[in-house]
């Protein structure tokens, strides 16, 4: 009759979000390239109802979309730290330290990952040696002419990390004694960061072809006294300090640990006493302190040298 009429129809409302759930997936590789892999599953809401129907409707439809995302991991920043960590006497093994290096990858996905790459277990060796003229050890008992060595001995803390050589000496004048410093703080074996004396397990560092991996090289000082009596050396004080000095080659670069030198110190002196039973002495000690990643170290040579007016009596010199 001429008239509009209006047709029923659905109204479909705009998607509402309820949830959003991202799953991480393996990563994949693809002509060298590295991408994480994400699934992405999202919950939809939708409301719809008829229009113009003789009975009006609504219901809510929910509803769930999945979709797979990819992105590409780009290696940002690569750092690296140094460290160490003390290991207490173990094993017949005294104080020992080993080296660390810590590697920082930081990803363009806010991802850190560190390596670590540690060196073997050492020791800090400090020694004192004391050598006399003749055929046996100074802290054995010996006689040559008018000298008399009387015996000795080695005191040793492990725990508290020190060592003291001392032995007795018997001289007719000490007028007549002199000491005579031969060498101080002289390099030992080898120099610090002469980089083609250290070696690996297997081979000598080569500058010219680095592989990668730990190399170490024993590195320190030493310094030594001598006691003359009349023109005659008797006595030599030997004292050292040693450690060793490590790098580790990675990623086309030299990591070293120059800054992790030990500090010492060298000091002789000799001290006028007297014996127990009155006979006039004089004491010499060369010693050694050292302080090496917070610990600290000491080893000494002790020679009391005593005047005598009557030759000791001793048993099977």
């Amino acid at each position: 009759e001429g008239n509009d009429v209006a047709l029923p129809y659905l109204k479909l409302e705009a998607p509402q979000l309820l949830n959003v759930q991202v799953n991480e997936k393996p990563d994949i590789t693809k002509a060298g390239k590295t991408y994480k892999v994400y699934e992405v599953v999202a919950t939809m809401r939708q409301e719809i109802a008829t229009v113009n129907a003789p009975q009006s409707q609504s219901q809510s439809v929910e509803y769930i979309v999945k979709y797979t995302a990819a992105q590409e991991v780009k290696l940002v920043s690569v750092e690296y730290r140094k460290g160490y960590k003390w290991f207490e006497p173990h094993d017949k093994v005294r104080w020992s330290v080993k080296y660390v290096v810590y590697r920082d990858r930081t990803y363009s996905t806010g991802e850190v990952i560190t390596d670590e790459f540690w060196s073997k277990e050492s020791t800090v060796g400090l020694d004192c040696r004391i050598n006399i003229n003749g055929p046996k050890q100074a802290n054995e008992i010996y006689v040559d002419n008018d000298i008399y060595y009387l015996g000795g001995g080695i005191v040793s803390d492990t725990i508290h990390r020190s060592r003291i050589y001392y032995i007795k000496t018997a001289v007719p004048n000490l007028n007549n004694l002199k000491t005579v410093e031969t060498s101080k703080n002289e390099i030992l074996n080898v120099k610090a960061g002469t980089w083609d004396k250290y070696r690996s397990d297997k081979a000598f560092f080569d500058p010219s072809s680095p592989q990668e991996g730990w190399y170490q090289a024993v590195v320190g000082t030493y310094s030594v006294y001598r006691l003359k009596y009349n023109t005659k050396f008797i006595v030599t004080y030997d004292q050292s300090v040693n450690y060793y000095d490590r790098f580790l080659y990675l990623d086309n670069q030299l990591i070293d640990f120059l800054d992790y030198d030990i500090e010492h110190e060298y000091q002789f002196r000799n001290e006028d006493i007297t014996m127990p039973t009155g006979e006039p002495a004089k004491v010499f000690t060369l010693e050694c302190n050292a302080t090496y990643l917070g610990m600290d170290f000491y080893s000494a040579c002790v020679d009391t040298v005593y005047q005598y007016t009557t030759p000791p009596i001793i048993e099977n010199p």
